[in-house]
């Protein structure tokens, strides 16, 4: 039980809620089939497969994605998740994505933001067409973030990341989010930097920004 919990508690840290269903099951399986095994369950191990299937499927609905209520609405967002396997990949162009979530767990992922550009439209005094939220969870993996140029990095929640080296950006780190005035001639958005976890290491890394039509 102290392994299950234990590995519960780390999943729920990097995993985003929605994806905890069969990483639980593999896990709860497992310590079941470690208890029968070194003899902690009494009888066959067929005696216990039926409660067992019940456990599991009750879990698996249990942490599984709700559907949404009525009223809500989903924000622009991408997701990536490297477990174990290194992940490489781009962010398709966008002018109205709000979000990035990027998950590393014993792996790498090295994720090109570059093409999330700036739209010029709207308020000037609204931060949000240039500003990007990027969380980050690791457990003891590595992030590797390209973004445009002229992108800054606005620290976001960062007191939740233990061990985890936060790499010297070679971008410009900003103490608050820069408005339209200040912004509406470059191309990248800014970031806003959400670091979560335990172990491992984020970095920043500018690339040149891509042609426009």
């Amino acid at each position: 039980m102290a392994i299950a919990v234990g590995c519960f508690a780390l999943l729920r840290a990097v995993v985003p809620q929605g994806y905890l269903a069969g990483p639980f099951v593999l896990i709860l399986g497992g310590v079941a089939w470690l208890a029968a095994a070194t003899g902690h369950l009494p009888g066959r191990v067929g005696d216990h497969v039926v409660p067992l299937l019940v456990v599991t499927v009750g879990a698996g609905v249990a942490l599984s994605r709700p559907r949404l209520g009525p009223g809500r609405v989903m924000v622009p967002v991408v997701r990536f998740q490297s477990l174990l396997i290194p992940v490489r990949e781009r962010v398709a162009e966008s002018r109205t994505l709000q979000k990035v979530v990027i998950r590393s767990v014993f792996g790498y992922a090295r994720i090109d933001m570059s093409r999330i550009l700036v739209d010029a439209r709207g308020d000037l005094d609204d931060v949000s067409p240039w500003l990007v939220d990027v969380d980050v969870s690791v457990l003891f993996g590595r992030v590797e973030l390209l973004v445009g140029q002229d992108c800054a990095v606005v620290p976001g929640k960062l007191g939740q990341a233990y061990g985890v080296d936060l790499e010297e950006a070679t971008v410009s780190v900003l103490t608050a989010a820069r408005t339209g005035d200040d912004k509406r001639n470059d191309l990248a958005r800014d970031m806003r930097l959400n670091v979560l976890g335990l172990g491992g290491a984020v970095s920043v890394t500018p690339v040149l920004a891509p042609p426009t039509s």
